[in-house]
């Protein structure tokens, strides 16, 4: 271990995200902290051999974690922060597949030349936290249905070897039909409203303005997202109005709140954050928590 300080960063490590690299994270950020003389150690996130459940933070000096990884596995970081009650500052090395919330935040590239530079002097940015069935910590979105489905069949299509691609095989593939299921969603202002629709996204307050840029969502709330579209055209029509001409697609339902109860029969089609998770029953809680963490983002 390098000299104890905290003003260093403990560096944790996970090789399995995102498509096979042309070049060794570990290598380029061991290179940059040496250079530059930063106080640095390594854990790695190997998931055969207990993942977190080995890391013991009391064990490392440093008020700063750099996580190298995906969405998933920045996720599951922060969720691990949230159970045990610890704070730390979170910067992040992206090498996953998608790569949203380090977009999002503004996080440089890892292919970017100075895409290190920024941890010498960095900018902190609080993040309030959301939470799916007061267990699963999210910071992007929780996908229900179709959507969620495509997402979960990306891991069976060599995910962690074509990356994003498998998430184009996987649309190539299973967009045919939307079927639709019933769904009732509601919040505390809003009696329950029964619609069916193929999926339903619950987006974070900062990725509103990423994936839903046609509505306006307070701050601390979520927007929920109902597509109604039946079959592969009328999925690219909705892109077109959404992302294109940033209007309210028709065949779109939006509630906004601070916290969201969700039915629907979505058992084996939840993906949290590019987590697949496993949740039982038929009803869901999605809510904005006061909890909020730092993370280390460029000035």
């Amino acid at each position: 271990m390098k000299k104890p300080s905290s003003s260093g960063y403990l560096v944790i490590y996970s090789k399995r995200s995102g498509s096979k690299k042309l070049f060794n994270p570990e290598k380029t950020i061991r290179s940059f902290f040496e250079k530059n003389k930063i106080p640095y150690d390594f854990f790695d996130l190997n998931y055969d051999k207990g993942g977190l459940k080995k890391l013991d933070l009391k064990k490392y000096p440093f008020k700063r974690l750099l996580i190298v990884g995906g969405d998933g596995t920045v996720r599951r970081v922060v969720e691990y922060l949230y159970n045990k009650k610890i704070h730390l500052s979170v910067a992040i090395f992206p090498t996953g597949s998608a790569n949203v919330l380090a977009k999002i935040i503004g996080t440089p590239s890892a292919r970017s030349r100075k895409n290190l530079e920024y941890l010498i002097n960095p900018e902190e940015k609080q993040i309030p936290l959301c939470r799916l069935n007061k267990k699963y910590i999210f910071l992007i979105a929780a996908c229900f249905g179709k959507i969620a489905e495509l997402s979960i069949k990306a891991h069976d299509h060599y995910k962690h070897i074509f990356g994003f691609g498998s998430y184009v095989s996987a649309a190539l593939k299973h967009t045919l039909k939307f079927p639709h299921k019933a769904v009732s969603v509601h919040d505390y202002k809003i009696p329950p409203k029964d619609l069916t629709a193929h999926s339903a996204l619950i987006f974070h307050q900062l990725a509103v303005k990423k994936f839903v840029p046609f509505l306006d969502c307070p701050e601390k709330n979520l927007a929920v997202i109902l597509p109604r579209n039946k079959d592969l055209l009328g999925f690219g029509k909705l892109a077109w109005q959404s992302f294109l001409l940033k209007k309210k697609p028709e065949e779109v339902h939006t509630v906004t709140a601070k916290k969201i109860h969700l039915t629907g029969d979505f058992e084996g089609q939840v993906h949290v954050d590019g987590d697949i998770v496993q949740t039982k029953g038929k009803k869901y809680l999605v809510e904005t928590l006061k909890k909020k963490i730092s993370f280390l983002v460029p000035k």
